[in-house]
């Protein structure tokens, strides 16, 4: 996004000398604070400790996703989700997300796809429009995706296109009639179910992720659950395999997954890969988990 590596953590920090909030972005030459990032200001304690979760590139700027409510040293009140051009930011559009309960709107996720941008997440208003945490916006209208799947205020995780069809993760529950358990797939004219889903009750899907044309998903799961996989398992359009990542030893999870130089990276809080002693990081290359020496 505008060149720039952009990272995210809780409250007022400072790098390199440099106080930021909630993100900060390095142009391979320096850090900048994007004019101190997001929940500047304390809207009556809304989304007091909010953080980007989502980024992409949208009408050539940088549209962010999270938790907060406000923006830029302006504090420009903008809940859930602001646009950053390289220098001010702007609303997408003014207090356009809402959740009726004692929860704030938490935007978790963005696609675009054919000019369409998927918005993700925890609310249920959005651009004046009622529904439940998956909309879209054409750039003039926001619509509606109903998901055939029972929510719990977690909602939608992720949003993710991979072999032509759109990938939804969440704590979603099955329905009366169909087998969907935290993942599910649209092809473009409906809902398929991925497998089983990832089965078990303390189960969560944190993160998937597109590496060497397979689908890899990672988070907190078991095999003594029904699942083929213990913290990440591999969907390669037809069914789930085992990623390989070893025995269940905790509930720690893969967290995030990250592609660099050819090689798969999981980080999380567990303890083991591959049945030895890990500290949260390894990355899996030629069909093997590697453990970094460091």
């Amino acid at each position: 996004m505008h060149n720039e590596i952009n990272l995210t953590c809780y409250n007022i920090h400072n790098t390199c000398n440099i106080p930021f909030k909630g993100i900060v972005a390095y142009n391979g030459n320096y850090f900048h604070n994007l004019d101190i990032g997001v929940q500047t200001h304390d809207w009556i304690n809304e989304n007091a400790n909010g953080i980007p979760d989502a980024c992409i590139t949208y009408n050539n700027k940088t549209l962010y996703g999270g938790s907060f409510a406000s923006a830029g040293s302006n504090t420009l009140f903008s809940v859930g989700a602001a646009l950053w051009n390289g220098s001010v930011w702007d609303t997408f559009p003014k207090r356009t997300f809402t959740y009726n309960s004692n929860l704030s709107p938490n935007v978790s996720s963005f696609l675009l796809d054919n000019g369409k941008l998927w918005i993700g997440g925890v609310f249920n208003t959005l651009g004046g429009v009622s529904g439940k945490n998956l909309y879209t916006f054409d750039g003039s209208n926001y619509s509606v995706v109903n998901l055939p799947a029972n929510y719990d205020n977690i909602g939608v995780r992720q949003i993710l296109k991979y072999k032509s069809d759109i990938y939804i993760t969440g704590l979603f529950k099955n329905n009366v009639t169909n087998n969907y358990e935290k993942i599910l797939k649209y092809n473009g004219s409906i809902w398929l179910s991925i497998g089983n889903g990832v089965l078990g009750g303390l189960a969560t899907i944190q993160n998937i992720i597109v590496y060497n044309d397979t689908l890899f998903v990672g988070g907190a799961f078991s095999k003594t659950d029904g699942n083929l996989g213990n913290h990440i398992m591999k969907w390669d359009g037809i069914q789930f395999l085992d990623a390989g990542f070893g025995g269940f030893y905790d509930w720690g999870a893969v967290t995030q997954m990250l592609i660099h130089k050819n090689r798969l990276y999981a980080f999380g809080n567990y303890s083991h890969v591959a049945d030895k002693k890990a500290f949260g990081k390894a990355y899996y290359e030629k069909g093997k988990w590697v453990i970094n020496k460091d």
